[in-house]
């Protein structure tokens, strides 16, 4: 099953630089093996974060933790055994 990374990065701190470099937008990621996602960030970004998907095309907005406490100096997290879903997006919420 494949899902299609949405058209949009949502970041909960708008202070925050922290901005994904890979997946692009459009992207579709296999969910039945692993997926990379990479990040770029600035000194002032804080220096660890959860990586969600959320999905605004339900009511309510349906999120689900993929990755949490990740180091922002990682540059990149891993993540594998997602379930399949549609309408998606990515979400990088700093502390």
């Amino acid at each position: 099953m494949q899902i299609k990374f949405g058209t949009a990065l949502m970041l909960a701190a708008s202070a925050s630089a922290l901005q994904v470099t890979s997946p692009s937008r459009g992207d579709k990621l296999d969910l039945t093996s692993s997926n990379e996602v990479t990040w770029d960030s600035v000194e002032s970004d804080p220096t660890s974060f959860d990586i969600q998907l959320v999905n605004e095309h339900v009511n309510p907005p349906v999120v689900k933790t993929i990755g949490t406490n990740v180091q922002t100096s990682a540059g990149s997290y891993t993540f594998s055994n997602v379930a399949a879903a549609v309408g998606y997006e990515p979400c990088l919420s700093p502390f």
